[in-house]
């Protein structure tokens, strides 16, 4: 696909995060709440369905999936576990440097974790539920 850093300059340059609420996702990937991929760093020439942008999909809550009570509990720390995914996506093709997958799925639980606590003032050694 090439190097996808060579088309940053070509990205919407939002300077945000794109996120898109879809039922589409519901249902799917046995739980799947959210999901980034690389595919939305490269130019349509490459890939036809790209956004061109830094993009995030997340599920809407639904009767079958998760109730609205439910989601919006999970909404937050989930959006602010993706974007870490997203950020460090954009430095690894920044950097040409490859992704650990381990530390990255760990780092971003702790983005989760630091963002959750940020709204439910719990403490460290608390013995929050």
């Amino acid at each position: 696909m090439g190097a996808p850093r060579s088309f940053a300059a070509q990205l919407s340059g939002v300077g945000e995060v794109t996120i898109v609420f879809t039922p589409v996702l519901n249902g799917i990937g046995g739980g799947l709440l959210a999901f980034g991929g690389s595919c939305d760093f490269y130019p349509k020439s490459m890939v036809p369905t790209s956004n061109v942008t830094e993009m995030m999909y997340m599920i809407v809550p639904s009767a079958g999936n998760y109730t609205v009570p439910v989601w919006k509990a999970i909404v937050r720390p989930t959006a602010a576990h993706e974007s870490k995914h997203i950020v460090s996506l954009a430095a690894h093709i920044a950097t040409g440097t490859a992704e650990y997958s381990w530390l990255e799925e760990g780092l971003a639980q702790v983005s989760s974790e630091i963002w959750e606590r940020n709204f439910n003032l719990a403490k460290w050694r608390s013995g929050a539920g």
